[in-house]
């Protein structure tokens, strides 16, 4: 088994090792994300959350109006995301799926966003997903993710570099998952079917229980909103 194939079933233990750390069973929205969706057209249209965990962006977005599918690989993700949805009498659809191979069809989303998602593979894993999102995304609608900056990425680390800036973690919640540090660069050099990119360099508080990786360590995070 390879710890940076990000295939199925290759990852999927360690992705349920992942969802069941008490750090990820998050139950409110991003502040930065929940700034830009409000200012985001096309409300009461369909709106796609990759990665959608235990559903916080799911359960905001339907609240503002979008009609809202989840996508996870994680099985206990999904299953989750589905329980709490129920319970809080919360109407979206959650599916399983990959990023980079999305079961869903041609222009079906007015809106997709990904809040600490799109970093978890190798750069080309990046791109393939950003053109998936293209696919599945309707013309000049909106794209609103989030992933680490270089200023983000550790200077040691029990890991291995699988290739420049991309980090597969061997200690932790996160061990066997693929880490991947952006520029700027080649965010803009993905995204040239967009007609308009935009980054905004953002440094986050460091959650509950995670400590500095390094003096020089900046949590910082690029919000990227792309304009299809």
């Amino acid at each position: 088994m390879s710890p940076i194939e990000l295939t199925f079933p290759e990852q999927i233990t360690v992705w349920e090792k992942r969802m069941a750390a008490p750090e990820f069973q998050l139950s409110q929205p991003d502040q930065e994300l929940t700034d830009r969706i409000e200012a985001a057209p096309n409300k009461a249209h369909k709106a796609l959350d990759i990665g959608c965990g235990w559903g916080r962006h799911v359960s905001h977005l339907v609240e503002l109006g979008w009609r809202t599918t989840g996508l996870d690989w994680a099985a206990s993700a999904v299953n989750n995301c589905r329980g709490i949805l129920r319970d809080k009498g919360v109407v979206a659809q959650v599916v399983r799926g990959d990023m980079r191979r999305m079961p869903f069809g041609d222009a079906e989303f007015q809106l997709v966003v990904a809040v600490d998602v799109l970093q978890h593979g190798r750069i080309v894993d990046f791109r393939r997903t950003i053109n998936e999102i293209k696919r599945v995304l309707r013309l000049n609608c909106d794209v609103i993710f989030s992933v680490p900056s270089i200023r983000n990425m550790p200077m040691r680390f029990e890991g291995s570099w699988v290739e420049e800036r991309t980090l597969v973690m061997t200690t932790g919640v996160e061990a066997g998952i693929p880490h991947h540090f952006f520029t700027e660069e080649e965010i803009i050099k993905a995204a040239p079917m967009f007609r308009e990119v935009k980054i905004e360099p953002v440094v986050h508080a460091l959650p509950p229980g995670f400590a500095p990786l390094h003096p020089d360590h900046v949590n910082e995070w690029f919000w990227v909103t792309l304009k299809g």
